[in-house]
């Protein structure tokens, strides 16, 4: 798994709830490619909810964190 995606759940995990980690974030599979991370859902539903409520606050993590803009899908 994506060490920067690590870092971005670890922080998640300290501004979230354990409900919204568990039931979102946490079935989550990441993957770095040389653009950015592909996120990988267990279903639709997961992927608009994570897309709709979380997507920027995670893009702006893990940029932060790799110091340039990532591209998150």
């Amino acid at each position: 798994m994506s060490e920067l995606w690590q870092r971005c759940l670890a922080r998640l995990r300290a501004e979230l709830t354990a409900e919204e980690i568990h039931a979102w974030l946490a079935p989550l599979q990441a993957t770095e490619n040389g653009t950015g991370i592909e996120l990988l859902a267990p279903n639709a539903y997961t992927v608009d909810a994570v897309r709709e409520r979380y997507l920027d606050h995670i893009s702006a993590l893990v940029s932060h964190d790799a110091w340039r803009a990532v591209d998150i899908r």
